[in-house]
């Protein structure tokens, strides 16, 4: 029997959606800064759907008492949504249309590099642990005295194959 961890579902459908959610923040910047009403629409449609993905994704996972990775990427996610929301509210206050224009430019790049870095930063720590999930899932030594050693040889061979490959004989 192999168990392996299938990050694939929770990769795509819970980290790509939350992501695309929160990069459509970014979509407001195209609308001049003084036209509020239509930026905070759009933001505030995002956050709303953010909260409901969050509210999925809450249904589909055990309840634990503490924030995994994911968690914390869809709260870095809503503090991205809120900072861009943030950054519409105050831009109204400049006067100065040439000056809130180089601001509201400013700011939307500077949060734009901050959720870029974060998914460099997310992306390198998910690669890193990648490997020591699948050490950890190797069969542990006193196997060999519970099962056939040949069995024991053909998992330990599957697992240091190609991870995204069925074993050899499996299902």
């Amino acid at each position: 029997l192999i168990v392996r961890r299938q990050h694939h579902f929770f990769t795509f459908n819970f980290i790509g959606m939350v992501s695309t959610i929160c990069t459509l923040g970014f979509t407001t910047h195209v609308i001049p800064p003084d036209e509020f009403g239509s930026r905070g629409e759009i933001l505030l449609n995002l956050l709303l759907t953010a909260v409901a993905f969050k509210f999925v994704f809450a249904d589909s996972l055990p309840n634990i008492a503490y924030d995994t990775k994911l968690d914390v990427h869809i709260n870095i996610g809503f503090a991205i949504l809120s900072a861009i929301c943030i950054e519409n509210c105050g831009i109204t206050y400049v006067k100065d249309e040439s000056l809130r224009e180089r601001i509201d430019y400013y700011l939307y790049t500077a949060i734009g590099g901050f959720w870029l870095f974060w998914h460099c930063i997310f992306g390198f720590a998910a690669w890193r642990c990648a490997p020591a999930s699948y050490r950890l899932l190797r069969p542990l030594p006193i196997l060999s005295q519970l099962v056939p050693a040949a069995h024991v040889e053909q998992v330990c061979g599957a697992l240091q194959g190609d991870p995204w490959q069925p074993a050899a004989g499996g299902p």
